[in-house]
């Protein structure tokens, strides 16, 4: 049963309405005076209403009594009829002890009273360190009633509450046990609704980077966060705080070609933020280079506004850059390689912008030999030889495991290098080509039979017959290969 229902009725004396009456001396405590107060009271009670479970007398209700009976009511009255006012904003530290109003349960309780106006919020807060504490909000006529018993967390009480009407309300300050005792505190704190606006609540910025602001209103309590729904574009600064204030936000430039729009989401409010595209221009420095034949790393630049993209991009095998996507004004490098032939032309181009390279050569003449080999099906050793230019660059190389070279790197000038055919066991012949790259690119082949693929005077292996002669003479043999022409 509710505690606030747990007896039959009490009076409660508001002492702020009955402060005409302050002066008033009270009666001695005659038993029989006392018992006199009691049922002239009760007969008022009766006559307001006997089914209310709470039934608050006006100083008008009590005009009937004399200012003896009403000190003596006052200054020496029942616990139970007494309440104490309370303020919103408000903590009143209290004491339940055995003299307060003994409830029908056997436990203890003060009472307070409060104005509501009617779709106020508010919350009641009781708490104590000394007993379970129980929490009670009832209107003047018992209509409306909540109570708590644990809802502060622990053993406090935690009452949360929009007022039905406009009136009196009454508090109920108690305990879940009976006989239990001890301070605690009692606060009423009016809840203000929190509503939020902004201003603006759209705006479009030009395509550059920067920062921008926008206002917030909201009652002084009220908490926001302001949160980019777009963070890769639209970054808020500076976004959280209580009632007024001012949200700080950055945008990265547009280098697109159309418009974007982001959000800003504070307090379930939207900020909408367009940005217009950035009316990019490029030039690229210098237009035209030339370039020594030894080749090199270079450098170019492209000029434009910030955030606005581009690319570069080569289109000689002999030119090399990164084409990653850049923005805004950069230093690009690109890399040249060795010219050992004829002068030449390249370019790079970016944005419409046209870069064009040209870079001496050195004319370098190779004679290379052999110009085609033969090789032992048994396998051999041999060399290619290359004459040329001092500076001349050159390279040999192979690309198949059976056909090795001894120095495969870049030489320069006239050098040769060592070059093994390993032994071809098998029945089919073989062949393959040593790449030779220098002012030209010239291919070597190299031609080498299987072992068991000899026939009869065939030396070599080619499969093709070769001239022998025997000279008794000297007992040598003599012999003609066929690929010696």
């Amino acid at each position: 049963m509710s505690r606030f229902f747990s007896y039959t009725f009490f009076v409660l004396l508001l002492l702020a309405a009955c402060s005409m009456y302050v002066s008033a001396q009270p009666l001695t405590s005659d038993q029989t005076n006392a018992k006199a107060v009691r049922n002239k009271l009760a007969g008022i009670v009766r006559k307001k209403d006997l089914k209310a479970p709470f039934v608050l007398l006006t100083p008008n209700d009590l005009s009937s009594l004399s200012s003896r009976e009403l000190g003596f009511i006052i200054q020496g009255g029942d616990p139970c009829e007494t309440a104490v006012q309370i303020n919103f904003g408000q903590t009143i530290k209290g004491e339940l002890k055995s003299t307060d109003c003994r409830l029908d349960d056997g436990t203890y309780a003060d009472f307070y009273v409060f104005q509501g106006t009617a779709g106020q919020q508010l919350r009641l807060d009781l708490s104590s360190t000394t007993f379970d504490t129980y929490l009670g909000l009832a209107d003047e006529t018992g209509s409306f009633v909540l109570e708590d018993d644990d809802g502060g967390g622990g053993p406090n009480s935690r009452i949360g509450a929009q007022l039905p009407q406009t009136g009196l309300y009454i508090v109920l300050a108690n305990s879940v046990f009976p006989n239990s005792f001890g301070l605690y505190d009692l606060t009423l704190t009016e809840i203000i609704p929190c509503n939020y606006s902004i201003d603006p609540t759209n705006l479009t910025v030009p395509g550059t980077a920067g920062t921008y602001t926008f206002s917030i209103f909201a009652p002084l309590t009220c908490g926001w966060n302001a949160v980019s729904t777009n963070t890769d574009w639209l970054t808020v600064n500076s976004g959280s705080g209580f009632g007024d204030g001012s949200i700080n936000f950055a945008v990265t430039p547009n280098g697109t070609e159309s418009q974007r729009a982001g959000n800003i989401v504070v307090a379930g409010r939207n900020m909408r933020v367009t940005q217009d595209p950035i009316a990019c221009v490029y030039s690229m420095s210098p237009q035209t280079v030339d370039l020594p034949a030894a080749g090199g790393d270079f450098q170019f630049t492209i000029t434009t506004q910030d955030g606005c993209p581009y690319a570069a991009y080569e289109n000689f095998s002999w030119i090399s850059l990164s084409s990653e996507p850049r923005s805004g004004t950069r230093t690009i490098t690109y890399t040249v390689t060795p010219n050992y032939g004829a002068e030449r032309l390249g370019t790079i181009t970016s944005q419409g912008n046209t870069l064009t390279v040209k870079q001496a050569g050195r004319n370098c003449v190779y004679d290379v030999s052999p110009t085609k080999i033969f090789a032992s099906p048994l396998g051999e050793t041999g060399a290619i030889t290359v004459n040329t230019a001092a500076g001349c660059g050159w390279t040999v190389t192979s690309g198949i495991s059976w056909l090795t070279l001894s120095q495969p790197a870049a030489h320069d000038g006239p050098g040769s290098v060592t070059y093994t055919a390993a032994p071809n066991n098998d029945n089919f012949g073989r062949s393959w080509s040593f790449e030779f790259i220098g002012g030209e690119t010239i291919y070597i082949p190299v031609v080498q039979f299987g072992i068991n693929y000899k026939t009869a005077f065939d030396f070599d292996g080619d499969g093709k017959a070769d001239l022998s002669v025997f000279r008794p003479s000297d007992s040598t043999w003599y012999r003609s290969l066929s690929h010696d022409g």
